[in-house]
């Protein structure tokens, strides 16, 4: 590999450790819970070698054209809130789904938070949003697990 060939990789790769990075670092602050925590920083360790960004709603990506993953912490849709939503962009065009971190002590624990759970899956479903539940048991056991099938399910959509 030429020098000039080198330094381009080097630069490559420094910006997208720094882009990662700088996720992190927002995921630090917008998380409520460690189990959304771990689940966050979890899908910047799943392979995103298909994408060409990442970042938080709000940031604008580099180009429009790209394929890249918006995470959106907190996702707000009427009067419920979702862990994350998930939107990948490319060729396909635009995927999106709410990610659930579901742990025991606030969903399904009683007959309310089920009903209340199972609502805000429909009102998310009618904006748009299907929705993918983990348990609080499979983030804490494989959190990259976890994130690998919500970034594949969106890449294969726009891909």
């Amino acid at each position: 590999m030429s020098d000039f060939a080198t330094q381009c990789l080097e630069r490559h790769l420094l910006t997208r450790r720094n882009m990662i990075q700088s996720v992190a670092n927002d995921l630090t602050d917008l998380c409520k819970s460690p189990i959304e925590l771990r689940f966050g920083l979890a899908l910047l360790t799943t392979d995103l070698s298909a994408l060409t960004w990442v970042a938080i709603w709000g940031d604008e990506p580099p180009r429009r054209e790209t394929h890249g993953l918006f995470i959106i912490p907190q996702l707000r849709v009427g009067n419920y809130r979702g862990d994350f939503g998930l939107v990948c962009r490319g060729e396909g065009g635009e995927a999106r789904i709410v990610a659930e971190c579901d742990g025991h002590e606030f969903h399904e624990k009683t007959k309310e938070q089920a009903a209340h759970d199972k609502a805000r899956d429909r009102a998310f479903l009618e904006a748009g949003w299907p929705v993918m539940r983990f348990t609080g048991s499979e983030i804490h056991r494989d959190p990259t697990a976890c994130a690998n099938q919500a970034i594949d399910y969106l890449i294969r959509l726009i891909l």
